[in-house]
């Protein structure tokens, strides 16, 4: 899981005062057979000229629907073995599991560069669900310097405060090491920081 970051990436020089966007996903057979999981997300900013801002909100509806079968096995069971149906991870019974996620994020130009921040929370989740305390907090604050029109450098810092039953972490991590195949993600309840260091050029 990640939180909405991707906030972040609206606010730096951008054209034009306002900005919307919005994005609608639908993942068939995803959580639970025959099911669709759904969410949405609302983006957004404004640029003040001293600063430029941006806020965005995202929900998620997961399903909770039992397996006609074993997680264990492959193929389906044989009818009468309804003694091995099973609910996907989460959930306490039949029904819906809501995730709701929001940040803002700032931007204040200086010189040729600019600083940033930005908070973003992700709410303990609600509905058909086994645990509490399923939430996060995320910020971070950084400064990106422009060398030219096309290229720029930073660095940031950010941190993940994770609930004892949460284990988000950073957008683009990979869930696996690809040289040692170790797990990317954070034990339940870790406080994870990072601090970036990037080159960007624009061709």
């Amino acid at each position: 899981m990640v939180l909405v970051d991707e906030v972040v990436q609206l606010v730096p020089h951008l054209g034009g005062r306002a900005r919307i966007g919005g994005a609608y996903d639908r993942h068939h057979d995803f959580t639970s057979i025959g099911d669709s999981d759904t969410g949405y997300a609302i983006k957004g900013g404004f640029n003040f000229g001293i600063v430029d801002v941006g806020a965005a909100y995202e929900k998620n509806k997961y399903k909770c629907k039992f397996f006609p079968y074993s997680a264990a096995t492959t193929g389906n069971l044989a009818p009468g073995a309804a003694n091995l149906q099973n609910l996907p991870a989460l959930c306490n019974g039949e029904g819906d599991i809501e995730a709701k996620q929001w940040s803002v994020a700032a931007s204040v130009p200086v010189g040729l560069g600019a600083i940033k921040a930005f908070y973003a929370k992700a709410e303990d989740m609600t509905g058909a669900i086994g645990v509490s305390q399923t939430g996060a907090k995320e910020y971070g604050a950084g400064y990106e310097h422009r060398f030219s029109k096309r290229t720029s450098l930073g660095v940031e810092y950010a941190k993940i405060d994770n609930n004892r039953n949460a284990q988000f972490t950073w957008t683009g991590m990979a869930p696996n090491q690809l040289d040692t195949g170790a797990g990317n993600t954070p034990v339940f309840g870790s406080k994870v920081t990072w601090v970036f260091v990037g080159m960007t050029h624009r061709f």
